[in-house]
């Protein structure tokens, strides 16, 4: 949003859905485009596995967010989230089985600053007041009803680096503040220390919805998966998959995309943290990870 702010603009947007709905009708409050993409970030856009529409990442680390919490269970993953300055609607409402948040309110964010004693901010040459956004929020199901998880995706080096009056620690403050009102869990990335093999793999592995059904339709796939879930604790990864594409005749450019499917739906009890090697037995583990990471992330709830 390089242009300048006006109310016609804001009310333009807020009427077009900007930051506003649920799953595969969220959109964004902001989303790349050709007028606004970075030549130096690290920005994507495209579907997420679990998503049909398209997941606009203003950083690599927020995709991968995103492609972890659907991983870890997520019912729905919201990215570029607004804390409107103005009284609304709890951000859960309108989600699934969200009944009991229906005539929830929050303050807005103007009033959660001026009781943080932070300054909320405004559009650069406006008396507009920002929109301030959080990077990745997740929607947990559980039996009691669904709640949010949000990350902090700024970089670990600008908010070491920081001085206290810096305003990145602001910004981190409101945040903190307007997830500790709407009773959201609220991480900074970098200090959950992630591996980074985690990371790689499950974005290796994951694979949008229309793509999964794809391989799961694959003449052959199911006599794939038996043979090689038969043989991957006994050869390694690659002289598994080889036989059970001989023995399945699945076509063979569907077998590494079915082993990844396989990985991420963790029937393959592979540990994503490890580098992952083809010439070696898989390294077990995933099952342990994956429910020691969704408790510590996200605090449990129903896969």
């Amino acid at each position: 949003m390089k242009r300048t702010m006006t109310w016609d603009k804001l009310q333009e947007l807020i009427e077009s859905g900007a930051g506003q709905g649920h799953g595969e009708r969220y959109h964004p409050f902001i989303q790349i485009h050709r007028g606004n993409s970075s030549s130096k970030g690290n920005q994507t856009v495209g579907p997420l596995p679990g998503q049909q529409r398209s997941f606009h990442g203003l950083a690599r680390l927020e995709r991968q967010l995103g492609i972890l919490c659907y991983w870890l269970g997520a019912q729905d993953v919201r990215e570029q989230f607004p804390m409107w300055p103005f009284p609304h609607l709890h951000p859960i409402v309108g989600a699934k089985n969200a009944r009991s948040y229906s005539r929830s309110k929050v303050p807005g964010l103007l009033k959660i600053a001026e009781e943080a004693g932070v300054d909320h901010g405004v559009f650069v040459g406006t008396n507009i007041p920002y929109i301030a956004t959080l990077d990745v929020v997740a929607t947990v199901d559980r039996d009691s009803g669904p709640y949010l998880v949000a990350f902090s995706c700024k970089p670990r080096k600008a908010v070491l680096e920081a001085c206290s009056t810096s305003r990145i620690l602001e910004r981190l403050e409101l945040e903190r503040s307007y997830c500790n009102r709407i009773a959201a869990r609220y991480h900074i990335a970098h200090e959950l220390a992630l591996p980074p093999d985690l990371l790689k793999n499950l974005e290796n592995c994951g694979a949008a919805w229309a793509r999964q059904k794809e391989i799961v339709a694959a003449t052959g796939f199911h006599e794939f998966r038996r043979v090689l879930l038969a043989k991957l604790n006994s050869v390694s990864i690659r002289c598994a998959v080889e036989r059970a594409v001989e023995v399945s005749r699945i076509d063979a450019s569907v077998a590494w995309p079915a082993f990844k499917l396989l990985c991420w739906t963790l029937e393959i009890d592979v540990d994503l943290s490890k580098p992952q090697l083809h010439s070696y037995r898989m390294v077990p583990g995933g099952r342990e990870l994956h429910t020691r990471l969704k408790q510590t992330l996200l605090g449990g709830g129903s896969r």
